[in-house]
């Protein structure tokens, strides 16, 4: 009965009908309380209802179980990633890595956790290896990509984000990534071609064309500038970054007043943000001569 009980629970977890499956997991576990599995898709089921405790218990019991279940150590480490507990994401990714050596998912979460914990050199040196043993793996260079970036290896990043583009044309995301790291690496010219597409595709993004703009600012192209950041500020009207860098490309354009506005909403969004009082006092002082 108890099997029965719980294939239907995971068809109805696979469904998307995760009260009806919580129910028929928890029938499981009355008559089978031992059923490591089951646990550990209970454990699934509260965790897509953002119950990351009671998520962290059912895949704590699925590895006391089954001490060798490399999955439930993989589950653990991503709540404890969602609970910001990095130390812990560590320990169980490498866990899981030690029971299952060539899951690549398992040593992508250990890349992705280093990432999250601030070790970036331990991050990339993972997703490094990975690449080489997994050449098609998007999910690897996009983080591999973040990984450098965050190490401030700009250059590397754009060329890991230009292989994840190559392997999913189609993915926004991507793209958006690759014209950050290609500003980032003092490439304008190259962000340009890259995030106009962008921004045609995904029109109602404010950081597309926030990060346009800032190519286009970048190149000193102060009136393509203000188009596109005008257009992010629409979008959205509380971006810190975008109200600055507008009312510092206005100046630009010797649009005081209209830079001045832009500056004051900055500085309500940060008001300890030396920059943006600085850039003020001038456009204010223009205003007055």
């Amino acid at each position: 009965m108890w099997r029965t009980r719980y294939s239907l629970a995971v068809t109805l977890l696979q469904s998307g009908d995760r009260g009806r499956a919580i129910i028929e997991l928890h029938g499981v576990l009355k008559e089978k309380p031992d059923f490591f599995l089951a646990h550990n898709a209970l454990g699934l089921a509260v965790e897509s209802l953002m119950d990351l405790d009671a998520a962290r218990e059912e895949y704590e019991k699925a590895v006391t179980l089954n001490p060798s279940f490399a999955l439930g150590y993989y589950n653990l480490a991503h709540v404890a990633s969602l609970r910001k507990r990095f130390g812990a994401a560590i320990f169980y990714s490498q866990k899981a890595i030690s029971l299952e050596p060539e899951e690549p998912s398992y040593q992508l979460a250990l890349g992705i956790a280093y990432s999250e914990d601030g070790k970036f050199q331990k991050a990339v040196e993972v997703l490094q290896k990975l690449v080489v043993s997994h050449p098609n793996f998007v999910e690897v260079y996009l983080n591999l990509g973040a990984a450098y970036g965050q190490a401030k290896r700009f250059s590397d990043a754009v060329e890991s984000y230009r292989k994840a583009l190559r392997l999913d044309p189609q993915s926004s995301q991507t793209r958006l990534s690759l014209g950050i790291a290609l500003l980032a690496n003092a490439q304008p010219n190259d962000a340009l071609r890259v995030l106009k597409p962008y921004v045609e595709r995904e029109p109602r993004d404010s950081q597309g064309w926030y990060w346009l703009g800032r190519a286009h600012k970048d190149l000193a192209q102060y009136r393509h500038a203000a188009t596109a950041l005008e257009r992010a500020s629409m979008l959205n009207g509380n971006d810190y970054e975008v109200h600055y860098n507008l009312g510092v490309v206005l100046t630009h354009l010797e649009r005081y007043a209209e830079a001045a506005h832009q500056l004051e909403a900055a500085e309500k969004l940060n008001p300890a943000g030396a920059d943006v009082h600085y850039q003020l006092a001038g456009v204010l002082r223009r205003m007055n001569d």
